[in-house]
């Protein structure tokens, strides 16, 4: 791995191999370079995908244009441009991709139980959690993201001229080259800083964040204080962080990742404490967890797993997954 390589010529490298994967001359052989190349270097994944992401818009604008002038010609009239070259002029330093495209609004969005890693042609990455919807509009003078609904992570490549703008109600997040998570569920929302600083806008004040901080809306009040920062980026990694949760609130989180819920059929079953770090996804295995630390019986059904109260004396039976 090159590490010293910069990334103008990464992106080179990549613009050259979507060109050659999507050329009529293509190979065995150059799958498995591509495949080669992809490995070596955790920023050839990212370098392509920002690649495949431009040509995949500005390949639409640049054809639709191209039929307006000449309709008799098919859509591979947009190869005599040079697809390496188009792609580098997409990607190439300072952002020039947005200045020979129309802009567009993107959206993207995650299922129940899904997370995505969404590269954008700016050179930023966003991570999407669980039932998360986001909308991405960049241009030559602004990067707007709408969180609609859910989670996000943001990785923001720097670009003094073009802040980077999250929005979600009536609030919003203005980073240039910083880490962040903003989460935005039903009436509660909040933004964690971990690296960097942003400006947090909204009706009941302003609010400049240094790395470590964490702002949180209720309604229409603001709060700061700086937490654990591990236990609330763990959704990163696919796990869930309990400490001394009770468990109705644990069941509530692990229910946003699994299409099979969890049900609690006692109410004081509700009430025990749980502590651990779990996986997001695996419902079930978290039942049979909580069974073996509390006075808890589980029944996996097809369509829901069953939480209620052991019998004292009873024994701890492993139910069936």
């Amino acid at each position: 791995m090159a590490s010293d390589r910069s990334d103008n010529v990464i992106r080179s490298e990549a613009a050259a191999w979507l060109a050659r994967l999507r050329s009529d001359e293509r190979v065995s052989a150059d799958d498995v370079g591509f495949q080669t190349w992809l490995n070596e270097d955790l920023r050839h994944r990212r370098a392509f995908d920002q690649v495949n992401s431009a040509w995949d818009i500005a390949g639409g604008v640049l054809a639709e244009a191209q039929a307006v002038r000449e309709p008799q010609r098919p859509r591979r009239a947009l190869a005599g441009l040079g697809i390496a070259a188009a792609l580098l002029l997409a990607v190439g330093a300072g952002g020039a991709y947005w200045l020979w495209t129309a802009p567009r609004t993107q959206q993207f969005a995650t299922a129940v139980g899904e997370q995505r890693l969404v590269s954008l042609a700016d050179g930023s990455v966003m991570m999407l959690d669980t039932s998360t919807t986001v909308k991405v509009l960049l241009t030559k003078h602004k990067r707007a993201i709408e969180l609609v609904g859910g989670r996000a992570h943001f990785e923001v490549a720097k670009c003094e001229d073009r802040p980077f703008e999250v929005s979600f109600d009536n609030r919003r997040v203005v980073a240039v080259g910083t880490v962040f998570d903003v989460t935005h569920q039903g009436q509660t929302a909040s933004v964690l800083l971990t690296r960097g600083k942003v400006l947090v806008e909204a009706p009941s004040g302003r609010a400049l964040m240094s790395p470590g901080d964490r702002i949180q809306f209720r309604h229409d009040a603001m709060s700061a204080d700086r937490p654990p920062i591990d236990a609330l980026t763990a959704w990163h990694v696919g796990r869930v962080v309990f400490e001394n949760e009770t468990l109705a609130q644990a069941v509530a989180e692990l229910n946003r990742y699994n299409q099979r819920p969890l049900v609690i059929a006692d109410s004081r079953v509700g009430l025990l404490r749980i502590s651990g770090v779990y996986k997001a996804n695996d419902g079930a295995g978290f039942a049979v967890s909580v069974s073996n630390l509390l006075p808890v019986s589980v029944d996996v059904r097809p369509d829901r797993v069953v939480l209620s109260a052991r019998p004292a004396g009873a024994a701890n039976p492993q139910p069936a997954s």
